[in-house]
C-alpha cells in the first residue's frame, strides 16, 4: 500500500534498478481516491469512466476532505501522466471482478499484466458438527457493511441472528438488540471464538452495500462448512454460488432480503448439509494456503521473465 507511505516514486526507482516490481491491489485508489467505489450510502464509479476524477474531488469522496481528495487524485494522475504504472510488471488483485474494473476503465495499463490471485486462511480447528438455528454476521458495523439494512430486513422475520463486531454503527446495533430479543449482540471476539461461532451458525450473512475486496469471514464460513448467504454485488456474487455455497440478496431491497432468508429456512435440512459440503469443497479447492502460494510463485516467476525479457 504506497498511500500515505513510501509513494508511487519507489516504482520508478526500483524499475530504473532493474528490480520486477509486483503490485496487489487490494483497493481501488490507483482508480479513485475513495479507494472503496462507495461514498454516501451508494456505490461510487464515476472516476472508472474519468483520467483525472473531477467528479470525485468535486464530491471530497476521501474523509469529506476538499484537501485530501484533491492531494490524492493529483499524485495518481499525476503518475499516469508518467507512465510510472505501466513499469509495474504484475498487478495481483484479488477477483475477477476487481480485475475487470480495472480494464475497463481508464488505467493505463494492459490487461496481461493484471493476475488473479485470492486471498487464504489457514483451516480453522473449530467444531462445525453441531449446527445452531441461528444466522451470524461478523465484522464492523459500518454503513458501508449494510448491517441496519439487514437487521431491518431481519426484524420482519421470527429468525435469529449473532452479531460479533464493533464500528460506528455499534450504538444503533445495540438498539435492535434492545428492542428485539432475536437479535443478539456480542461485541468484539478474539479468532478462536469467532471461528467457533462461525463454526456452529447455520449459514453466515455477509450484506455488504459496497465493493469487498476479498472478505476473511467467508472463506473461514467455507472452511467450517458454513454456507454464506450475502449480497449479489462486486465479489460477493462470484464467491457465493446460489444453493451451491449458498444464497444471494439484493442489499438495496428490504423485503428481498427478508425473501432470502426465508428461502434459506424452508430448505430441507439435508439439503442445507449438501450445501454446507459444497461450501467446503470450495474452500479446499481455492482458498488453502498451498493453492495460494502455488499461485503466488507463478505470478512472481512471470514478473521476473517480464523483466529480463525487457
Amino acid at each position: 500500500n504506497l498511500h500515505y507511505a513510501v509513494g508511487p516514486w519507489i516504482i520508478r526507482r526500483l524499475h530504473a534498478k532493474g528490480f520486477p516490481v509486483v503490485m496487489t491491489l487490494h483497493n481501488y485508489r490507483l482508480l479513485c481516491p475513495s479507494a472503496t467505489l462507495f461514498h454516501q450510502g451508494k456505490l461510487f464509479t464515476a472516476s472508472l469512466r474519468q483520467s483525472f476524477p473531477w467528479t470525485a474531488l468535486s464530491r471530497r469522496v476521501l474523509d469529506g476532505s476538499f484537501i485530501k481528495t484533491t492531494i490524492t487524485a493529483f499524485t495518481y494522475w499525476l503518475h499516469r501522466q508518467m507512465g510510472t504504472w505501466g513499469l509495474v510488471d504484475r498487478y495481483i488483485v484479488l477477483s475477477n471482478f476487481a480485475k475487470t474494473q480495472f480494464v475497463n476503465s481508464t488505467f493505463p495499463v494492459v490487461e496481461e499484466k493484471f493476475a488473479v490471485k485470492g486471498n487464504f486462511t489457514p483451516a480453522p480447528t473449530a467444531d462445525s458438527s453441531n449446527k445452531i438455528n441461528e444466522f451470524l454476521y461478523v465484522g464492523r458495523l459500518a454503513e458501508e457493511k449494510g448491517i441496519l439494512p439487514l437487521l431491518e430486513a431481519l426484524v420482519t422475520t421470527p429468525y435469529r441472528i449473532k452479531i460479533l463486531g464493533t464500528g460506528p454503527q455499534q450504538a444503533a446495533v445495540k438498539e435492535f438488540a434492545h428492542r428485539y430479543p432475536q437479535v443478539q449482540y456480542l461485541g468484539f471476539k478474539p479468532t478462536a471464538a469467532v471461528q467457533q461461532y462461525l463454526a456452529q451458525a447455520e449459514a453466515l450473512i455477509v450484506p455488504s452495500i459496497c465493493y469487498e475486496g476479498m472478505p476473511m469471514t467467508i472463506m473461514e464460513a467455507f472452511a467450517l462448512a458454513t454456507p454464506v448467504l450475502c449480497s449479489d454485488i462486486g465479489i460477493l456474487a462470484q464467491m457465493v454460488s446460489p444453493m451451491n455455497t449458498g444464497l444471494h440478496f439484493n442489499p438495496f431491497i428490504q423485503d428481498d432480503i427478508a425473501k432470502t432468508l426465508t428461502q434459506w429456512k424452508n430448505l430441507p435440512p439435508a439439503e442445507k448439509q449438501q450445501i454446507g459440503e459444497k461450501a467446503l469443497q470450495e474452500y479446499q479447492k481455492n482458498y488453502t494456503a498451498a493453492h495460494n502460494k502455488e499461485q503466488l510463485l507463478t505470478i512472481y516467476q512471470q514478473a521476473m521473465l517480464n523483466r529480463s525479457s525487457i
